[in-house]
């Protein structure tokens, strides 16, 4: 998933509109979902990188990713 989010990212990074998108990158779940593996967890509605300790962020760009369960 953050490959996909990080994939689409590329295309404003070409074009020098990273400054243009948002300082957080929402994802979107079933509310009740569950994240594959054991490495990302939800935690006060973010993204959390269990193995790092720290919020996650979409490689190569520091944005947040926001969990919003629908």
């Amino acid at each position: 998933m953050i490959e996909q989010l990080s994939s689409g990212m590329e295309g404003p990074r070409q074009n020098g509109l990273v400054g243009d998108v948002d300082e957080e990158v929402k994802l979107l779940m079933e509310r009740g979902g569950k994240l594959g593996g054991d490495t990302y967890t939800v935690n006060g509605d973010y993204l959390f990188d269990d193995n790092k300790g720290k919020r996650a962020t979409l490689k190569g760009f520091n944005k947040f990713i926001k969990a919003i369960r629908l």
